[in-house]
């Protein structure tokens, strides 16, 4: 599925983490490599939507790969048993999934649970800088 250039959609996010119960990529790559698909896969995106992706990752995933990396770009980070300022350090972050069990009305089942870091007024500000892709 090709994912439209829409101006009205929410930016694109990039979903980096290892994946070890995964058939078709079970393994890591070193991080220089990660580094630079990862490069790839941003500039891509950025390219084809015309807005800075958003970058997902979890604590394994960016304590090996991406400490100190895309100081540019808005983070979404996953940090279930503590506050992302606990486990991520010297990092920014727009976004948090706080858990894995949440629940939601009117959506079967558990769902993941996500947290803004900002107020309205900033939220406002976030949206207008990632429509401009800076």
């Amino acid at each position: 599925m090709n994912v439209p250039a829409d101006s009205d959609a929410l930016p694109p996010v990039l979903d980096v983490e290892w994946n070890s119960h995964s058939k078709t990529c079970p393994g890591k790559v070193d991080r220089q490599t990660a580094l630079e698909k990862i490069k790839i896969l941003l500039e891509a995106m950025e390219a084809h939507t015309g807005k800075r992706p958003i970058i997902y990752t979890d604590p394994k995933f960016h304590r090996e790969v991406l400490e100190g990396e895309f100081p540019d770009y808005h983070f979404w980070l996953r940090s279930v048993a503590a506050e992302p300022d606990a486990i991520y350090r010297e990092r920014s972050w727009s976004f948090w999934q706080f858990t894995t069990t949440g629940t939601v009305p009117g959506v079967a089942g558990k769902v993941d649970r996500n947290s803004y870091n900002g107020t309205s007024a900033d939220w406002d500000r976030v949206l207008k800088w990632l429509q401009a892709g800076r």
